[in-house]
């Protein structure tokens, strides 16, 4: 494993797709950073690193839940169905943007704190005059 000297600190594991190697690396960071809160957003894949925070003793581990299942992912899907059985089981606390992705992750009745996005999307909106001004300022035209 190897710390970047970046302000913020990159931590290089192996991918989730080797669970085995993935957790136990996670546990390894997680006892020798001492943190004291881990918050993931990998949805149901948050199993995972939850489960190795638990391990390592990290007593507050927040899952948040961001999405629901995938169109056109049977395999994927069905992966996540696996795993959102454990979605309860490793968390000190819930969060989700929205009550759809709440009930998906944690089931209906579970505790949680409701957490929306906060991007201004009109800000984002196609706006043809905008476009043609920024195209002419980059020469785009």
């Amino acid at each position: 494993m190897r710390k970047s000297k970046t302000w913020g600190g990159i931590f290089e594991i192996p991918p989730y797709q080797h669970v085995f190697a993935y957790q136990r690396e996670l546990r390894r960071l997680f006892e020798r950073e001492s943190w004291r809160i881990v918050h993931s957003h990998i949805n149901a894949l948050s199993a995972f690193s939850l489960r190795a925070a638990k391990k390592a003793d990290v007593p507050v581990r927040i899952a948040h839940s961001h999405s629901t299942a995938g169109k056109g992912e049977p395999i994927k899907n069905a992966i996540k169905a696996i795993l959102r059985m454990q979605a309860n089981r490793y968390p000190t606390h819930r969060a989700a943007c929205t009550e759809h992705a709440a009930k998906w992750l944690f089931g209906k009745g579970a505790d949680y704190r409701l957490v929306r996005n906060s991007i201004e999307l009109g800000r984002y909106s196609f706006n043809a005059s905008e476009r043609e001004k920024c195209r002419g300022e980059l020469g785009a035209e």
